[in-house]
Formats: structure tokens, C-alpha cells, sequence
């Protein structure tokens, strides 16, 4: 029962019962040694008790970012620390994880035995798992010399502009891949029945030989839409995922996705890399019941015996006094699983607050991407367009700097960690991106398959799919000034114009034409973990930033939200 009440009233005149004096009081000393539930508490115990901060939830979080922070780029035109910077394949580092180039589920273990992965104990919990990677498709060429039919498509030694690079990302817990999280579909050969028109097929047949194919469905053998396309993305994957008690091993894996043309199986070469930078893994630990890490916190009532001694000390001092202790001082060891609910304890999540933008047709930056050296990574401006672009990091807004993608005056007073989840639409990363470079004549090879003469004073031609935009999270005091913000490098995500269209050339040679067909509609997402160690009275702002790395870039965006999540500690 919830409540106990006494067997009866004593009145003058009762005859003291040994048996019925101990059930007066043991059923009491039998509660709180471990069975007090929520009928026990009153509900305004809130402002009274400390909750621990793992009393509902704990967070676990797992972080890579290799060194330099974000990307490592092949440089054509400008010195090693200054825009515009290039491609982002110029070197590996050992904290990259190179795909294996099979269609296995593959653990996330660079070079250091950096292993993407949490290794947890739960209760019966259900795990909130979100996670996000970048990759890049090494191979972007876009210096090479014009004037051949064929020019356009090594502009990537493994022809982005043709195939998809063909990844998949999942969460795996426990050995277990979740299958809803999976990046893409397992039909690698993706057939679609198309119904055609009788009179289409009578007239010419399937084919424009005029076979003779009878009216009717026909299976016909669709793109490959299996996997991820794009030759750079970051990606973000989310579940919630029921657990029992006991070790929960937690992981982000990858696979490359075989290349099934319409007539053979395309093999990857040794040349064929992709790499893995940024990644992250977060885990929230939504506890249904919390384990049992105390014994019980007993306290004993000693039965009465016939013929003993009815006293002060005996009825007050050695049973009902320790009771009431207990009662007073309530332990760990005395709540029974459920006993405090929502209304007794103080809120599980400190707040919560999201941003969504709508910026109606578009708005266009082409501020240049500050580069990862020193003070660098952290530099800020708030031109967003202009003809010589700027350099730093820009809050993503309106055309006249209003309507920022931010969340704003976030409270840091206490010990917190704020779950940060963005996304930005991008609609196009565009741009002629004609840069003229000087220098001597150089062979270069690439990836070991061709090699070709670097001219001097060359001009980048039909270099749209080697133009990139670059997105991050930042923040700052309230208060500060507005090119004063600190950078999370662990959310930087990367992407390029990977709908790509090569510049049209006029019959006359005299006016070159770019496609204004092609745009990406790319969602990027972003996230970010940030644990407020050190209380401030100043709250703080939280953004969303873009850039590009070439010259005569731009990025245009559309649509955009923040979500942060501040969580007890």
C-alpha cells in the first residue's frame, strides 16, 4: 500500500498487546528500508534537493578532428596560409580514415587507433544517438588546360561529374547495424517498371529500331541510387535505440557502395580514395530505471517481546525515534524504482530553444574560408558579398546582416553541456572561378594514371565541381563585438558544386556561357557538443558560419535552423 495507517487509536484503559504494538510500528521501518514510493513525498520537494545530474539522463560524447583542423589542401595559386585555398586533398594525416574500398561495414580507425566509437554502461535505457562525418573523394583537378573534348571530365581523376562515390554511413550498436539509419538502400542494381504508352511501343517498339515490343510494363534498369552521390558531404545521423542493462558499444561505420554500371561492375583503383575527417558521436542515456549502484538503507524496528518493559526508552528511543530518522533523512538506498516523478524534482533539461530562417528567394555570400592556423580558425566578418570577397567566417543572414541563424543569449551560469543540431539548405555553390596563375611548367601527375604540363600563367577552366563552401558553428558572450566569435572546428562540414556544369563556349569563341541549371538543394547539417565547465553570468550566442575556399565563389542559401539543447551536467 502508499500509505500506512495504524491498526487502532490507543485509549485509556487498552490492554498493551505485544504483537499489535510491533505492527504499529515495523510496517513503518518496512517502507523506508526500501520501498518508499512516490505517495510518500510531498510535491513541493523541488527547490529542496539536489538532484545529481544523471538522475534522468547522462550524456556521452566522442569527438575527431584531425589536425590541421578540417581539411589539408592542394595549393595551385596562393602561398600556404592565405585564400584562395585550393582542393582539400593535398596530403593525408594519421588522424584521416582512408575507406576501404569493399562492401563491408567497416569501423572508423585511423591511423592512431583512434577508434569512432562510445563504449557505455546503461540500464534499461533507450539511447538517443546522433552522429555526423565528413568525407571528401580525393582526386579534384581543376587546373588542368583546356582546349580538349574530354578536358571537362578529368577536372576529378575519378570522374565525379560521371559516378557517385557511392558511400554509406550507419549506426551500429552493439555489432548491430540499425538498419533505418542506413545512408541509402540495399538493391544496388535498382530496377524500376515503367509503364509505357501502347502506342509509343506499336510505333517504334522499345527501342528506336522498331523491335516490336508488345504494350505493357517493362523492368528497366534505373541509375544507381543505392548510396551517397556527392564527391564531399558531411553527414548527420540520428535513432533512438532501446537497450537492456549492461555494456553498449556504440559506432558510426562506413561502407563503399560496389559501382554497378549498365553492363559490368565498376572496379575502384588503388588511385580511388576517400577519407573520412570530422566526426562525432553523441549519446544520450534516456534511463527508464536507473541502475542500482547502493544497497538499501535499512533501519530496524525490534519486535516486542511477552512481559518486556513498556518505557520511554523501550517504545520511543529504540524503535520509533530511528524510524523518524529515517523518515526525516531519506537515502538513496530507500527509494523504491519510480518513486520521485516529474512534479517532485526540478526540470531534467535546464532549456531549450531553436531558430528557423526562412530567407525567402536566396541570399549570396563569397567570403573567403580564414584557413585553421592560430587566431585564423577564429577570424570573422560581417561582409558577406563583394567584389573582392572578404576574409573570415560569416554568420549566415540576410542580405543586410539581419535576421542572423543564431540562438541568442543562451544561460551558461551553471555546470551544463548544450547539444547544438543545425541545418542549412544551400541552393548552389557556384561561381565562374577563373583564377590566372603564373609560374614555370610542371608535370604533374595524378594518382598515378596520367600526367599533364602545368603551363605557366594557366587559367582554371571549367572548374565549377572544385569550388567550395564551408559551414561551422561558432559563439560568443553577449555582448561582444560582432567579429568576435570562437569556433566549434569539430562541426565544420564541407561542400562543393557537385551538380557540376562545364562553361558553354559560344560558336563565335568570344562569349562564354555558365549554366545557371545544376543547383545542389544540399541540406548540410551540423552539430556540436559544448560543456560549460566554468559558469558565466554572461550568456552566450550561438551561430551558424559560411565561407568558401576558391576564388570567385559563392554560396547561396535559403532555408536554415538551430537547435540547442542545454542539459544538466
Amino acid at each position: 500500500m502508499s500509505y500506512i495507517f495504524p491498526r487502532r487509536v490507543l485509549r485509556t484503559g487498552d490492554v498493551m498487546d505485544n504483537v499489535e504494538l510491533t505492527e504499529d510500528i515495523a510496517p513503518a521501518a518496512d517502507r523506508v528500508s526500501g520501498k518508499l514510493n512516490m505517495h510518500n513525498f510531498d510535491q513541493g520537494i523541488a527547490s529542496t534537493v539536489a538532484v545529481d545530474g544523471e538522475a534522468f539522463y547522462s550524456i556521452h560524447h566522442y569527438k575527431r578532428t584531425p589536425a590541421p583542423v578540417a581539411f589539408l589542401w592542394t595549393r595551385y595559386v596562393a602561398a600556404a596560409s592565405t585564400p584562395p585555398w585550393g582542393e582539400p586533398d593535398g596530403a593525408d594525416s594519421s588522424a584521416m580514415y582512408l575507406v576501404q574500398n569493399n562492401f563491408e561495414w567497416q569501423s572508423i580507425v585511423d591511423g592512431t587507433g583512434n577508434i569512432a566509437e562510445l563504449n557505455i554502461t546503461t540500464g534499461q535505457s533507450v539511447m538517443w544517438i546522433n552522429a555526423f562525418v565528413q568525407y571528401v573523394w580525393w582526386g579534384f583537378n581543376p587546373a588542368l588546360g583546356s582546349g580538349s573534348w574530354f578536358a571537362p571530365y578529368l577536372q576529378h581523376i575519378n570522374e565525379a561529374q560521371r559516378y557517385p562515390v557511392n558511400l554509406q554511413f550507419a549506426l551500429r550498436v552493439n555489432g548491430n547495424i540499425i538498419r533505418e539509419t542506413i545512408t541509402g538502400i540495399d538493391d544496388l542494381t535498382y530496377r524500376v517498371s515503367v509503364p509505357f504508352k501502347p502506342y509509343r511501343q506499336r510505333e517504334d517498339g522499345f527501342t528506336d529500331g522498331g523491335d516490336g515490343v508488345l504494350p505493357g510494363p517493362q523492368d528497366v534498369r534505373g541509375e544507381q541510387v543505392c548510396a551517397l552521390g556527392p564527391p564531399c558531404l558531411p553527414v548527420r545521423l540520428g535513432a533512438c535505440v532501446p537497450c537492456v542493462p549492461g555494456p553498449q558499444k556504440v559506432e558510426i561505420v562506413v561502407r563503399r557502395v560496389p559501382l554497378v554500371l549498365s553492363s559490368e561492375v565498376f572496379p575502384y583503383g588503388s588511385y580511388d580514395k576517400v577519407y573520412l575527417y570530422n566526426r562525432q558521436i553523441n549519446v544520450v542515456e534516456l534511463k527508464s530505471f536507473p541502475i542500482d549502484s547502493v544497497g538499501p538503507a535499512e533501519v530496524t524496528a525490534p519486535a516486542f517481546e511477552p512481559e518486556d518493559a513498556l518505557t520511554q526508552t523501550s517504545l520511543y528511543t529504540d524503535r520509533v525515534q530511528p524510524v523518524v530518522a529515517a523518515y526525516n533523512d531519506v537515502q538513496e538506498g530507500s527509494l523504491a524504482k519510480g518513486a520521485l516523478m516529474h512534479y517532485h524534482l526540478p526540470g531534467t533539461l535546464y532549456a531549450s530553444a531553436t531558430t528557423e530562417r526562412d530567407y525567402s528567394s536566396g541570399v549570396t555570400f563569397n567570403n573567403y574560408y580564414p584557413g585553421w592556423l592560430g587566431a585564423a580558425a577564429n577570424v570573422v566578418t560581417t561582409t558577406g558579398y563583394s567584389g573582392a570577397q572578404a576574409t573570415g567566417w560569416k554568420l549566415i543572414t540576410d542580405a543586410a546582416n539581419g535576421a542572423p541563424l543564431q540562438v541568442s543569449n543562451v544561460n551558461v551560469s551553471t555546470t551544463r553541456k548544450l547539444l547544438i543540431l543545425a541545418n542549412l539548405q544551400v541552393r548552389n555553390v557556384g561561381g565562374s572561378n577563373e583564377v590566372t596563375a603564373g609560374g614555370g611548367t610542371t608535370t604533374v601527375s595524378v594518382g598515378g594514371l596520367f600526367t599533364y604540363e602545368k603551363q605557366a600563367d594557366f587559367t582554371q577552366r571549367t572548374a565549377a565541381i572544385a569550388q567550395f563552401a564551408l559551414f561551422q558553428l561558432m559563439w560568443q558572450p553577449v555582448g561582444a563585438p560582432a567579429t568576435t566569435w570562437t569556433a566549434m572546428s569539430e562541426s565544420m562540414g564541407m561542400i562543393n558544386n557537385f551538380v557540376w556544369w562545364p562553361k558553354i563556349v559560344t560558336s563565335s569563341g568570344t562569349n562564354i556561357i555558365w549554366p545557371t541549371s545544376g543547383i545542389e538543394n544540399v541540406d548540410v547539417p551540423l552539430m556540436a557538443m559544448m560543456e560549460i565547465t566554468v559558469p558565466s553570468a554572461t550568456p552566450i550566442n550561438i551561430g551558424v558560419f559560411g565561407s568558401v575556399a576558391n576564388t570567385n565563389t559563392e554560396y547561396e542559401f535559403v532555408f536554415g535552423n538551430i537547435i540547442v539543447l542545454s542539459m544538466r551536467a
